[in-house]
């Protein structure tokens, strides 16, 4: 397998020029009997990882076959997740067409590599644990244990200090206080604080869990490590500081201006090749007779409409391209904002999961006059005017106003309704609770209870 693309020329190098590639090894097994033909494989991935085809398609399967897919990563687009999904379709020897679905993640080791500590910071978290945190080195032991073998010097800070490199740029930085009961996350960029943060989280749960399950079975002994313990409740997490709307809100900014932009220049294309087709009309009129009139200066009105005509394609490119990395990082802070705000305000996973389906984490790089700027204002509308609303005494009936998503002039109100929600949230209200001792449901957005759509089990590629 060929680990250089040459469809992504701005795939990420390691320091000796040799491109970051991992290949996977994804195992087809077709049980039933006969042979599956045309087997068709799709996969989605974020915008930071590559792939030189998210479309593979297999001849026929019979028994077992593995294919192998290498992935690349970008060296100018921040991932905001390491999660693929794929779906294989093909049509069973009785001809019922049939699916399946799985998913797995990308090791971190495609996405970042372990630096020497860096201390400089714009941007920085706090988080709290009512449980001592393990190692830094044994939380992250499959990326730290081969970087210390090149880098001996980063075994004797491994322990509370841990510095990650994303391939696209920022540096993260990991420090845990004396008790190793706080855990600071600083890097330069907000943006980039997501996904070690979401790793750090992830693996210290991971580690939390299978503490609790060796010492319940050693009679209360956790023979894991001395910096945890095994023997005191669940691990709870929360954010003591304030949300940082105002980095958050910057980035929205950067977005919805990326938007407005490429949407001037796309008006400025539109009349710059219709300007060219009337001139190229004009010139061709005056060709076909048979004594042919002086051109009056139009080749070289011509030649200036086709130079910015090439002038305008190339902005546009380029602000696409800005595009990209702007929904990338926003993508990247609304999950960070997520997270904080489940740790702030104490959210069960049930609310958390509400508030990820209106605060929606997932930014396309859409520019008509329905983008995510304006979905997300009327999400939080629509909370507010309902789940969140301030209910007076006498009031019995909720009511759910219409709200109609055009192009918004700036940014303002959105961001006054994010931290509007923000502030209801702090206050206790909720967008779904629960239900004890048979009492009436409250604060729910539907007469049901939500809850994440169901997936078939998961397979491991």
């Amino acid at each position: 397998v060929n680990c250089r693309d040459p469809m992504h020329a701005n795939q990420a190098t390691n320091e000796q020029g040799i491109p970051i590639c991992v290949i996977v090894k994804l195992l087809l097994r077709y049980e039933g009997g006969g042979v599956v033909r045309n087997v068709t494989i799709n996969l989605n991935t974020p915008n930071a990882i590559k792939l030189a085809s998210k479309t593979i398609k297999v001849p026929q399967v019979e028994g077992d076959a593995t294919i192998e897919i290498p992935f690349f990563v970008s060296r100018s687009v921040l991932p905001s997740s390491s999660k693929i999904e794929g779906v294989a379709a093909y049509t069973s020897p009785g001809g019922a067409p049939r699916t399946t679905w799985l998913s797995f993640s990308m090791p971190l080791c495609l996405i970042c590599r372990v630096v020497a500590p860096v201390n400089v910071a714009n941007h920085r978290i706090t988080l709290e644990s009512n449980i001592p945190s393990a190692s830094l080195s044994v939380l992250f032991g499959e990326i730290f244990r081969s970087a210390a073998a090149l880098q001996p010097e980063l075994k004797d800070t491994g322990e509370k200090v841990l510095s990650l490199k994303f391939f696209a740029g920022p540096v993260v930085t990991i420090r845990l206080s004396k008790a190793k009961n706080k855990i600071r996350i600083q890097s330069v960029s907000f943006e980039s604080l997501w996904l070690v943060t979401n790793q750090y989280v992830r693996r210290l749960h991971s580690f939390h869990q299978k503490d609790r399950k060796s010492a319940g079975g050693k009679d209360g002994s956790s023979g894991a490590n001395d910096d945890s313990s095994g023997g005191a409740g669940p691990l709870i997490l929360t954010f003591p500081d304030v949300l940082p709307l105002k980095q958050y809100f910057g980035l929205i900014d950067n977005h919805f201006s990326l938007r407005l932009q490429i949407m001037t220049v796309e008006h400025a294309l539109d009349g710059a090749a219709h300007q060219f087709r009337s001139i190229q009309k004009r010139l061709l009129q005056r060709y076909r007779h048979k004594n042919p009139t002086a051109l009056m200066d139009l080749d070289l009105l011509l030649h200036e409409s086709f130079m910015r005509l090439n002038a305008l394609s190339n902005r546009m490119l380029n602000c696409k391209k800005q595009l990209e990395v702007a929904c990338s990082n926003l993508s990247c802070a609304t999950h960070l904002i997520l997270l904080l705000i489940r740790f702030k305000f104490g959210l069960d996973s049930k609310n958390a999961y509400l508030m990820e389906a209106f605060l929606s984490p997932i930014v396309a790089d859409d520019t008509d006059a329905q983008g995510w700027e304006e979905r997300t204002k009327a999400a939080m509308l629509h909370l507010l005017r309902s789940v969140l609303v301030k209910q007076s005494r006498g009031s019995k009936s909720t009511q759910f106003p219409q709200s109609q998503m055009t192009l918004m002039d700036d940014t303002s109100k959105l961001k006054s309704n994010i931290q509007q929600v923000c502030e209801r949230l702090s206050k206790g209200y909720r967008l779904y609770r629960s239900t004890t001792n048979n009492k009436k449901k409250e604060f729910s957005t539907t007469p049901k209870a939500s809850s994440p759509p169901s997936r078939p089990t998961e397979r491991k590629a």
